[in-house]
């Protein structure tokens, strides 16, 4: 017997649905390959980890007993906050204080509005004309 049947106007159309059984074994298939790629991953996962154990062997006693590096460069800065404040107090201290600069050559340092107050009074000192040329 056929599995086509015939309509009215002389079309034909199957009359079986499709077969699961491809779909299933896919399905089936898929399943086994992700679960065997899960084996193999815990195994490679598990291998790396005591390749990665094995080379962080413990030092020596020998060589705890070596001086610790000194690292050049700059350093990190644990709080730029707190440390750009201190140093923006210390820059306001040296505007606006007193403080000797070069001692045996009597050089001081005065608050910079002082220093404006004294140049106006004083003036900026002149300079000398250079020589005449001949």
């Amino acid at each position: 017997m056929s599995q086509h049947g015939h309509s009215p106007n002389g079309h034909t159309h199957e009359k079986s649905d499709a077969s699961t059984q491809p779909l299933f074994r896919f399905v089936v298939g898929l399943a086994v390959f992700v679960a065997a790629a899960m084996v193999v991953m815990g195994m490679l996962y598990s291998y790396f980890g005591e390749r990665e154990a094995a080379l962080d062997a413990p030092l020596s006693p020998l060589a705890k007993q070596q001086v610790p590096l000194v690292v050049s460069g700059p350093q990190l800065q644990p709080n730029p906050t707190l440390d750009l404040g201190d140093l923006r107090r210390q820059e306001e201290a040296q505007l606006n204080g007193y403080g000797w600069v070069d001692q045996p050559a009597g050089l001081v340092r005065i608050p910079v509005e002082r220093a404006i107050e004294l140049m106006a009074e004083r003036g900026l000192p002149a300079r000398s004309a250079p020589p005449a040329a001949q």
